[in-house]
């Protein structure tokens, strides 16, 4: 843990499994958007993504906004080979993750019961 705010943690670093690092930053609005910023890591990839919720009847819609810069020419081979859903099951779980933490602490998206599963 780098930093965090109140109970929160706001900055940590995340070890991979093939040994390498992700420095990490989340902002997050209740009920609107998250945030996580890769300011470093093992390849030199960092990057923005930004996850906007809008409540649709009884769901929520999730959008996401990728800004990420990857100076590594083999890392980038890498993701055109695997494809860059490689990350989104993961992303997804800690989307989830985030939604059922700020929906019991009563400041998560209202209709986030559709959502996480």
């Amino acid at each position: 843990m780098l930093r965090h705010h109140h109970d929160e943690v706001t900055e940590w670093i995340a070890h991979t499994s093939h040994g390498g690092y992700l420095m990490l930053k989340m902002e997050y609005e209740p009920y609107d958007r998250l945030t996580m910023i890769l300011t470093a890591s093992t390849f030199g990839v960092t990057g923005r993504w930004d996850y906007s919720f809008h409540e649709c009847g009884e769901g929520v819609n999730l959008t996401i906004e990728e800004n990420s810069i990857i100076p590594s020419f083999w890392y980038r081979i890498f993701l055109c080979i695997r494809g860059r859903h490689i990350h989104l099951e993961k992303e997804m779980s800690s989307i989830a993750y985030f939604i059922k933490q700020k929906k019991q602490d009563g400041s998560g998206p209202r209709s986030a019961k559709a959502m996480v599963m």
